[in-house]
């Protein structure tokens, strides 16, 4: 069950730095301690550069672009065509990078965007932090879950603020939804789900014979994963459903909703994960590597909590082709991005919309906004953003453990204080990777 303890809604919503700083605050950040280092000035233009600009990092400029205050002199990218295609959308006035560690040396740089794919995402944020940036990176924080606790400790260290990419934690509805829960409005919470469904049927053919485009340095694309010969599926959006460099769907989405059902719940992490599915709707040649069909539970204290990943029926339970449920013995809440509606069991609690849920679309125009707002603001403050690493890093590790115990093909048990798998040496070496030079996790940050 959630901490019952009645929360101000005025602390919960408190701003995190100076002005309007994004409209989660106090309850989302329980015990952290604030970044220091140099404090901007209100009328500072802090001067940023963009790692990765495909369809997420390209969102994020945009939005960003929106604040007042604020320069973007280099976007970098490991395809150059695609640098340059983006700095003439923003008029022409950036330089353009292919490798991150030339724009990690600058000085002219207060702080990056971090929009690669997900098995680059932690290196880049230990190196950044390493080099005196400010970091804003997309999750998941990390492919593995080794290496949260060092960018934890990288950004400490080196006294950054570094905010991790999940907007929802800067939503006001999820603020309003975590007040009313923990007020016992839903009575005793004893199961929460989530799900994303979709119909990619029949899959998608690997192609053959390509050549690496003029442009792109694909060794440097793959960074730290295996050696393997080029083709555009990998290298694309794609590359969330190969292994190699992402964990499919349950990471892509699930680190979202992971990591907001346990701020809904006021925990740190699960106790267990167990996980069954399997490629079963696509045809046998379908390249991807993830599982199309896939159910997770979790055990917490008190409560189960279940995922479904399914890629062969766009059936959307609840009317939203993802969402999050929360059982309650009063009654159970629905909630998304546009709101939560409250449905009563037997007339125990009161049936209640906010907002608009089941009408929010993919692309969170609101909440990033909000959240990249709250980067800033905690820039100039030197406060910790709602999503800092200790917070990204929760929300990740759950995901990756349903992963874990779905390669092993049984139950295993977690113990969130120490961040480390049970009696299991087999499981648990799965909780890092092989790192190809000389792209490796450090040892020291």
């Amino acid at each position: 069950m959630a901490n019952s303890n009645q929360i101000n809604r005025r602390e919960f919503l408190v701003s995190t730095g100076q002005g309007t700083a994004g409209l989660a605050g106090a309850a989302w950040l329980t015990g952290a301690a604030p970044a220091t280092g140099a404090v901007l000035g209100a009328n500072d233009r802090p001067r940023f550069a963009f790692i990765g600009v495909a369809g997420q990092g390209r969102f994020n400029l945009q939005t960003l672009l929106k604040e007042p205050n604020v320069e973007v002199p280099v976007i970098c990218d490991v395809n150059l065509p695609r640098a340059h295609e983006t700095v003439k959308l923003i008029g022409g006035k950036a330089e353009v990078e292919q490798d991150y560690r030339r724009v990690l040396q600058r000085k002219d740089i207060d702080g990056v965007f971090v929009a690669t794919p997900d098995h680059w995402h932690a290196l880049i944020t230990i190196h950044a932090c390493q080099a005196g940036k400010d970091v804003y990176v997309e999750k998941p924080m990390t492919h593995v879950v080794a290496e949260g606790p060092v960018v934890i400790a990288a950004a400490k260290k080196h006294q950054r603020v570094v905010q991790v990419g999940t907007q929802q934690l800067s939503g006001e509805r999820y603020a309003e939804a975590a007040e009313l829960i923990r007020a016992g409005g839903l009575g005793r919470v004893h199961h929460v789900r989530s799900w994303n469904t979709c119909n990619r049927t029949p899959g998608i053919r690997k192609p053959e014979g390509q050549k690496v485009p003029e442009g792109l340095d694909w060794d440097l694309w793959l960074g730290p994963a295996p050696m393997r010969p080029y083709d555009s599926v990998r290298c694309s959006g794609n590359h969330r459903f190969f292994w190699d460099y992402a964990g499919g769907r349950l990471t892509d989405l699930g680190v979202h909703q992971m990591g907001t059902i346990q701020k809904l719940m006021d925990v740190k992490g699960p106790l267990s994960a167990v996980a069954v599915g399997g490629k079963f709707a696509v045809e046998p040649w379908d390249y991807w590597d993830t599982p199309d069909t896939l159910n997770v539970l979790w055990e917490y204290p008190g409560w189960t909590c279940e995922f479904v990943v399914r890629d062969g029926s766009a059936y959307a339970p609840e009317g939203a082709r993802w969402g999050i449920v929360l059982h309650g013995t009063k009654g159970a809440m629905f909630i998304d991005r546009g709101g939560f509606e409250i449905m009563p069991d037997d007339k125990r609690t009161e049936h209640k919309i906010v907002g608009t849920p089941r009408k929010s679309g993919d692309m969170p125009t609101q909440l990033s906004g909000a959240h990249i707002r709250n980067f800033l603001d905690c820039m100039r403050s030197r406060k910790q953003p709602v999503a800092n690493p200790t917070e990204g890093h929760r929300a990740t590790v759950p995901p990756l453990l349903g992963n874990i115990a779905f390669h092993v093909g049984r139950k295993i048990r977690w113990d969130p204080e120490k961040d480390q798998i049970i009696d299991d040496p087999q499981a648990a070496a799965l909780l890092t990777k092989t790192f190809r030079a000389p792209h490796v996790l450090p040892k020291e940050v």
